[in-house]
């Protein structure tokens, strides 16, 4: 028995610090959470909930070693039939970094860019949507099983680093310098800094998601649209997001947050010199000009 306990309880600290391709039940919190490594997809299940108000809930470690400068995370959750999943991200210690919540009952969870320091360990963790969770007892699936899978890799030297929703995270963009980046979340919204010299210029949104998008410039309300004439000033904050009313709903394909845009700034075309000889007034908006 003595032999049979020690080997239980070996391969169980093994099993802690090693990878895994399947989850190791219980993973209900950070202490308990199962290794797994990148690339490598892990298959688990949201089975019995934990309370009649608490879903399962997995946690996952993934431990890496330290980089300098900030990694592209991106994580892809596969769906359960009839369960409405959400994903939340943690640093080293515990705290909540992003929390990735799109798609309706069925729809796979995709976060596919958003910046993070490496120091030593990212906690993932996967549970029924607390949206869908309000006022109901949590869903159980014994059955039916999701798979998650974490990738990590450099930025391009041009493109957003996520989180950028704020002026003091803004990506910096210069003149006909094309900059990638996406709106991979409900609700979020990329700032960037232009860091050309002050004048006029054509911003515009090139390619990127389905449905209307907002540019919203410092002092001028933000306008629909993928292209406006403005006058910028170095250190000019914009930013680019979806209407507040769009979508109506969670969505039911979350591949439309995997679709990417590039932001690109010219200089405007000079103004047309009339027959009088004077030019007309610039179309270039100044920031407080409505």
């Amino acid at each position: 028995l003595a032999l049979c306990a020690g080997g239980f309880f070996g391969y169980r600290a093994w099993s802690q610090k090693h990878p895994r391709a399947r989850e190791v039940e219980p993973n209900n919190n950070l202490t308990s959470a199962t290794p797994i490594g990148l690339s490598a997809p892990v298959t688990a299940r949201i089975g019995r909930r934990l309370s009649d108000a608490e879903s399962d809930i997995d946690f996952y470690q993934l431990r890496l070693a330290h980089q300098p400068q900030k990694q592209r995370l991106r994580v892809r959750l596969t769906a359960i039939r009839n369960i409405d999943l959400a994903l939340a991200v943690y640093d080293g210690r515990g705290a909540l970094l992003v929390a990735v919540d799109n798609t309706q009952v069925a729809g796979d969870e995709l976060l596919p860019s958003f910046g993070v320091r490496v120091d030593s360990s990212l906690y993932l963790a996967v549970r029924e949507s607390p949206e869908q969770l309000a006022g109901h007892t949590p869903t159980e699936n014994v059955t039916d099983t999701y798979t998650l899978t974490v990738e990590l890799s450099p930025f391009d030297d041009h493109e957003e680093r996520e989180p950028n929703d704020d002026d003091s995270d803004a990506t910096p963009v210069g003149v006909n310098v094309p900059t990638k980046a996406c709106l991979g979340r409900l609700g979020d919204v990329d700032c960037f800094r232009f860091e050309g010299p002050p004048g006029d210029y054509v911003v515009e949104v090139l390619a990127g998601p389905p449905g209307p998008l907002l540019l919203g410039f410092a002092g001028v309300a933000p306008t629909s649209g993928r292209s406006q004439t403005v006058h910028l000033a170095t250190g000019s904050v914009f930013t680019v997001r979806r209407p507040a009313s769009y979508p109506e709903a969670k969505l039911t394909d979350s591949r439309e947050l995997d679709s990417h845009y590039e932001v690109v700034i010219t200089p405007a075309p000079p103004p047309v010199v009339t027959d009088g000889g004077a030019p007309p007034a610039s179309g270039a908006r100044r920031p407080g000009q409505r």
